[in-house]
């Protein structure tokens, strides 16, 4: 999308006066069916998520999450939920296709939400809410999480 119509775009969700003037948010937890590819914070096996990092987020999630919060004027409520653990902690190996949160890692996912949530906060985004799973049914359970 050219550059003025990405300009068009946003003010037309968030400006207060020229557009809708959203001021509650989602964003995604690693890559979601939106994303090009699949990736995730931590590609690497490791329980502690030492290379847990926002890359990926910095690259275009967090720049459109600031030009949001210039536009609008007012403060904007983000949550967040989560497509997929990365897939190394599922059962199938993969982000896709299914598959259940190993039971070996549930301590790990949840550190998981935490990096991620003070990642973002380092980064000058409070992310306000998360819902533990984007599927209402999926195994993970159903709800948000109110911080």
């Amino acid at each position: 999308m050219s550059p003025e119509k990405q300009k068009i775009m946003m003010e037309a969700y968030f400006h207060p006066s020229k557009g809708i003037g959203y001021n509650f948010c989602r964003t995604h937890i690693n890559s979601c069916d939106f994303s090009l590819e699949n990736w995730a914070c931590c590609e690497t096996e490791d329980e502690q998520l030492t290379d847990f990092n926002l890359n990926r987020d910095k690259q275009q999630i967090i720049p459109m999450i600031e030009w949001a919060k210039q536009i609008s004027e007012q403060e904007i409520t983000l949550f967040s939920s989560p497509w997929s653990p990365p897939a190394w902690m599922k059962s199938n190996g993969e982000m896709n296709n299914g598959g259940k949160l190993k039971d070996q890692y549930r301590q790990s996912w949840a550190l998981y939400y935490c990096k991620y949530i003070k990642a973002m906060q380092e980064e000058g985004i409070t992310i306000s809410a998360l819902t533990i799973q984007n599927e209402p049914v999926c195994e993970t359970g159903l709800g948000f999480l109110y911080l």
